[in-house]
């Protein structure tokens, strides 16, 4: 059986990865805006 804390980590890490791909993706798309004024 998985301990606890290895399942509070796997979502933990999860988490950490979905909010880094959205900063990317914020990020990605204010620079293509900023291209597509500039």
């Amino acid at each position: 059986m998985i301990g606890r804390d290895e399942v509070d980590d796997r979502s933990g890490v999860l988490e950490l990865a979905t909010w880094f791909g959205l900063r990317v993706r914020i990020v990605y798309l204010s620079i293509s805006t900023a291209q597509l004024y500039a």
